[in-house]
């Protein structure tokens, strides 16, 4: 096979993927997050392995990437998969699993929101936080692949995506974020304009 012809059937795999995506699942991750934002609520995002990436870099461009025309509002969002120091401390005197969990347990308050990422959505850690971010009044989101998972299972918002190999799935949660961003800013300039 050559390197066109494979590239081409990635990026068909890909596409395919991204056709089948449920656009209210993601109208409705959007609206959330629009509402956190007028709220001043905190979004905590978590994943281990390239979803932490994810978490990193979703979290990053919420706070830096969306602008307010009036800078009256702006995101206030956390990964739980950046703070070394306390992943290494939670996961060698308390578990693995506790290492975002114990995260929202000293940060979080009811209404804010947690989303995990996951492509199995069977991490443990992932599952363990969401269960206390429920118990404690979270909003709760996961993206995750497909089928029905414990993740998909245990949120009130989950995403799908129809494939169960991360070399699909990461890169389609990797542009949904970014459609997050692009949108919601687009959403914040026509606000900004039916205001005036």
């Amino acid at each position: 096979m050559s390197i066109k012809t494979g590239w081409q059937e990635f990026s068909q795999v890909i596409t395919s993927a991204c056709e089948d995506l449920d656009i209210n699942e993601l109208t409705v991750l959007k609206d959330n997050l629009i509402c956190a934002l007028f709220r001043k609520n905190t979004i905590f995002i978590f994943g281990n392995g390239g979803s932490g990436t994810l978490a990193s870099h979703f979290a990053h461009d919420l706070n830096k990437g969306v602008i307010d025309p009036l800078h009256e509002v702006s995101f206030r969002a956390i990964s739980l998969s950046n703070n070394i120091s306390e992943i290494l401390a939670r996961g060698n005197d308390d578990g693995f699993e506790t290492i975002f969990g114990g995260q929202i347990k000293n940060l979080a308050i009811k209404d804010d929101i947690a989303i995990g990422i996951s492509v199995s959505g069977e991490s443990k850690n992932i599952l363990d936080a969401m269960y206390i971010a429920k118990e404690m009044g979270l909003i709760t989101v996961g993206l995750t692949g497909i089928g029905e998972n414990s993740l998909s299972k245990l949120v009130d918002f989950p995403v799908h995506i129809s494939s169960n190999s991360c070399a699909v799935v990461e890169p389609i949660h990797d542009l949904i974020l970014h459609w997050l961003i692009s949108s919601i800013s687009l959403d914040l300039v026509y606000l900004r304009r039916i205001e005036k």
